[in-house]
C-alpha cells in the first residue's frame, strides 16, 4: 500500500526519493528477516506475528503453551513468515512433562490438572484412560471392569464432564493435553524418564521425591525433555512401563501407627494409610507432592511476608482496646 501523505508535497526526483525512503522506513521487520510464505500477505503475517508476540509477553502461561505445543497460535500467523521470536521467561519447569498410564478417576484426572497449573507443569499427557474416566459411550465396561474399546479408541474418547469438573479453572489443560494410546507414544520425545513406584524394582535405581527432583532439575537445566510417569490407581505401572524409565521415584509416608481407642491394640497397617518408608498414595495427592518438589526445584518457590516486625509488650499495652459490638 502506497503512503501518499508522505510525497504529496514534492514532485519530480525529490518524491520519487521520498516515496523510496517511506517504503524502506515502514517496511515490516518480519518481511526484512525472511521472506514470507508462497501466497500469504506480508502486511497481515507481520500483524499477526506482532499480535501474537504481544499477547505472549503479556500472559508469560500463553507463551508458555504456546513454545511447547499445548495452544495452536492464530490461524493467521500460521500462515505468516513462520518466525518464533525468543522469550526470556522459559524455565526449566517448560521441559518437564507428566505423564498418566490408564487413569481410571476423573477425579484424580482433574486435581492432577489443578494441582499441576498451581506449580507450573503446563505439558501433560494422558494414555488409553480406563472406561471410568471417558465419556459415554467410551464409558461401557464388560462385567469385570474391562475396557471395551480399544486403547487407540480411549486415546481419542473425550473425558468425563466430572473430570473437567474437578479441574476447576485448570480445564484448559485437559483440553490441551496430548492423548496417546501407549506410553511409548507419550515418550517419544523424552530423554530422560523418572516413575514413579511404591516398592523397590530390579534393575532401576530409587531415589526419594526429593533427591529426584533435583536428578530432574539438572537435566532440564540443559535443555533435556524430562518425563514424570505416574500408573493405574489400582495397578500402578506395567513392567513395560518400567523398563522406560531411567530413575524410580518414591514419596516417603509416616510410620502408621495408630490407636483405635482407650486401652485397645494398635491398629493394623492398612495398604494406604502409610508405613515406614514408602507406599502408594491417591494418583492426584502423588501429582501434587512431586509438582511441589518439582516447582521448588526448579521454579519461584520464595513465599515473601510483608516486612513486619512483632510488637514490643508496651506497644500492645499502648494500643487502644478492641470497638465493642453493639
Amino acid at each position: 500500500r502506497e503512503t501518499p501523505t508522505v510525497g504529496a508535497l514534492r514532485t519530480g526526483p525529490d518524491r520519487a526519493m521520498a516515496t523510496m525512503r517511506a517504503h524502506a522506513t515502514f517496511r515490516p521487520a518480519s518481511a526484512r528477516h525472511r521472506a514470507p510464505a508462497s501466497g500469504s500477505k506480508p502486511r497481515a503475517a507481520s500483524t499477526a506475528s506482532s499480535r501474537t508476540s504481544r499477547s505472549s509477553r503479556e500472559d508469560p502461561r500463553r507463551a508458555r503453551r504456546l513454545r511447547f505445543g499445548a495452544l495452536a497460535p492464530d490461524a493467521e500467523a500460521v500462515a505468516g513468515d513462520g518466525h518464533e521470536e525468543e522469550r526470556d521467561d522459559v524455565t526449566p519447569l517448560d521441559n518437564v512433562c507428566f505423564v498418566l498410564c490408564r487413569p481410571q478417576g476423573p477425579q484424580n484426572i482433574g486435581g492432577i490438572a489443578r494441582v499441576m497449573q498451581n506449580f507450573g507443569v503446563t505439558d501433560l499427557r494422558i494414555v488409553a484412560p480406563e472406561p471410568g474416566a471417558l465419556a459415554p459411550p467410551f464409558d461401557a465396561a464388560d462385567e469385570y471392569d474391562r475396557a471395551i474399546h480399544p486403547p487407540e479408541e480411549r486415546a481419542r474418547a473425550p473425558l468425563s464432564d466430572e473430570a473437567h469438573k474437578f479441574a476447576v479453572h485448570a480445564d484448559w489443560l485437559l483440553r490441551d493435553a496430548r492423548r496417546c494410546a501407549t506410553a511409548d507414544e507419550a515418550l517419544a520425545d523424552v530423554a530422560f524418564v523418572a516413575a514413579t513406584t511404591a516398592r523397590p524394582r530390579e534393575n532401576l535405581s530409587i531415589a526419594d521425591v526429593r533427591a529426584a527432583a533435583e536428578v530432574l532439575r539438572r537435566h532440564a537445566a540443559n535443555g533435556t525433555k524430562v518425563a514424570v510417569v505416574f500408573g493405574n490407581e489400582a495397578t500402578g505401572l506395567t513392567n513395560d512401563e518400567l523398563a522406560r524409565a531411567n530413575l524410580g521415584v518414591m514419596i516417603a509416608t509416616s510410620s502408621g501407627k495408630a490407636s483405635s481407642g482407650k486401652g485397645s491394640s494398635s491398629s493394623p497397617r492398612k495398604r494406604y494409610t502409610g508405613a515406614k518408608g514408602s507406599t502408594s498414595l491417591n494418583l492426584s495427592m502423588a501429582v501434587g507432592v512431586v509438582a511441589y518438589e518439582l516447582f521448588q526445584a526448579m521454579g519461584d518457590g520464595e513465599v515473601s511476608g510483608f516486612g513486619s516486625r512483632l510488637m514490643t509488650v508496651d506497644e500492645r499495652i499502648r494500643l487502644p482496646p478492641p470497638a465493642r459490638q453493639p
